[in-house]
């Protein structure tokens, strides 16, 4: 499963349990997408609600919460192929549904992200776009394309259901995100924005946030190795560097000689200090991969 990695640095009022269930909806809607892509209204159970939120258990809980959802008001970046800034859009995660008495519901989703999932679809069902082109010789033909796609998350959306720690669940699905990419540097105030966490934790916020946010995701997957790190301007927190293995992080010679050897199990003289010089490939983490 993916979806459209349209949610960067944004305004997404969900609490975390909120967020699973709306993650749950987006995976729906694919799976129907391939049925149907163009549909724009999905069926969803209720039953299949529940097995994704327990404490759901009844059709008028399901549709309460629901309500709850469209009722919040959210902002996103529409990121391009370079992970760049490209449009912002406001929006509703549900923006209508329809209750029927065979324990289901009929829902609209956020338009924006469905449309991304639609291309997505069509593309990997091998459909093409007909657009018109202008030849050198003036003439104007009408030629296939493959449907251009906004970039994906690479993680199964549902695959941190276990992780209740909003700020956690956050930049989990955005290591994921850019899974061999750089992660950008993230403004402290807009760290504490997308992690909900603004006016949280004005004393203790490193332990209390980082160090939990690390502690819980580098538990469910000791090999992301993920570090927050706070870069400051005097006293001042300024921003949050991410990093982690799936990452690209800029590596020195020297960090990668240390990590060579340990992993070698190879003793720290200088005639495999040389040896080991001769696979760097500059900071690039991912093409300093040691086999």
């Amino acid at each position: 499963m993916s979806k459209p990695s349209l949610i960067v640095t944004n305004n997404v009022p969900l609490t975390a349990k909120q967020l699973d269930v709306y993650n749950y909806l987006l995976e729906e809607a694919q799976r129907q997408l391939f049925d149907d892509h163009e549909k724009g209204i999905f069926k969803i159970n209720v039953n299949d609600v529940t097995r994704i939120a327990p404490f759901l258990d009844t059709t008028k809980k399901v549709r309460e919460f629901f309500e709850e959802i469209m009722d919040k008001k959210f902002q996103f970046n529409i990121m391009g192929k370079d992970k760049t800034v490209t449009s912002r859009v406001t929006s509703h995660l549900i923006s209508g549904m329809k209750e029927n008495d065979d324990k289901t519901f009929e829902v609209a989703l956020e338009p924006f992200s469905i449309e991304a999932m639609r291309k997505m679809v069509k593309r990997k069902k091998g459909i093409k776009v007909k657009e018109t082109e202008t030849l050198e010789n003036g003439e104007r033909k009408e030629v296939e394309k493959e449907i251009e796609l906004q970039p994906y998350l690479k993680a199964k959306l549902t695959e941190h259901t276990d992780i209740t720690f909003y700020p956690a669940k956050v930049i989990y699905e955005l290591i994921k995100d850019y899974r061999g990419s750089l992660v950008p540097k993230i403004t402290f105030n807009d760290f504490k924005i997308i992690t909900q966490t603004e006016d949280k934790y004005k004393t203790s916020y490193k332990q209390n946030v980082l160090e939990k946010i690390e502690k819980i995701i580098n538990k469910k997957d000791p090999e992301l190795n993920l570090k927050l790190t706070i870069e400051k301007a005097g006293r001042i927190n300024k921003s949050i560097m991410i990093t982690s293995t799936i990452n690209k992080i800029p590596e020195t010679l020297e960090d990668f000689i240390e990590r060579f050897l340990k992993e070698a199990k190879m003793e720290k003289n200088e005639k495999n200090i040389k040896f080991a010089t001769k696979f760097y490939r500059g900071g690039n983490y991912e093409n300093n991969i040691i086999n």
